[in-house]
């Protein structure tokens, strides 16, 4: 069986590699960091499909809670 992306052992590594490797980062890069990263598929979701005469398509909003 494939792991999917999104498997809870995938979000584990996530987590340990962005603890890893904003360890020395102080808390407001860190919590940039996260609202930035959280921002990307949001915006990528409003692009518009190449080629299409649709404008963006409104992406759902997310509650994000940072635990440092």
């Amino acid at each position: 069986m494939t792991a999917s992306p999104f498997s809870a052992t995938s979000a584990v590594q996530q987590r340990q590699a962005s603890e890893h490797i904003t360890r020395d980062w102080p808390t407001a890069e860190r919590v940039e960091c996260a609202r930035l990263l959280l921002k990307y598929p949001d915006a990528t979701v409003q692009r518009p499909t190449p080629g299409s005469e649709d404008g963006p398509v409104a992406a759902p909003r997310r509650a994000v809670t940072y635990v440092p």
